[in-house]
């Protein structure tokens, strides 16, 4: 999630919206390369975050360059024991993150989890959210959710 904030920081928000969310997703998938599999049509999603983000070629480097950095100084900021958040969630990025920690660890009671959750549990608890806009918007792009809690099931690649 920290690359959301990077999106928002960028946008002058100060919440992570829809858009950020979305662009964190396809630029995580763009360097991770996996999640493309949970769609038969990987384009649709790939529009939907044109459209949503107004994302041009340009950015799609800026957008690596700057979750580099991102990863750089999280990880400098954890080392040293302090937190590496300076946005809040809207509303409904807050509900899938909480669900997505849910999903990692369904023993978990808190809004952290005490193991990394990965790019697939964001995504699965996104699409099971059609009661928010972010879930509709990618059940309308064809995630398969099915495949999704499949990936799930099997060792777990990464965290988001």
């Amino acid at each position: 999630m920290d690359f959301c904030m990077v999106l928002a920081d960028n946008r002058g928000s100060r919440t992570i919206e829809k858009q950020d969310f979305l662009g964190a997703i396809y630029a995580c998938s763009l360097e991770y390369g996996r999640i493309c599999d949970y769609w038969d049509d990987w384009r649709a999603f790939e529009d939907t975050v044109v459209r949503e983000c107004v994302l041009a070629a340009a950015r799609i480097d800026w957008w690596f360059r700057r979750q580099e950095y991102l990863r750089k100084m999280a990880a400098k900021a954890r080392s040293r024991g302090s937190a590496f958040i300076w946005k809040e969630r809207s509303t409904e990025v807050a509900a899938i993150h909480s669900d997505a920690v849910q999903l990692a660890q369904p023993e978990s009671t808190g809004d952290e989890p005490t193991a990394p959750f990965t790019l697939e549990h964001v995504l699965l608890a996104a699409v099971r959210r059609i009661d928010l806009e972010i879930g509709r918007e990618l059940v309308s792009t064809g995630l398969d959710a099915k495949r999704l809690e499949e990936a799930i099931r099997t060792p777990r690649r990464g965290a988001f």
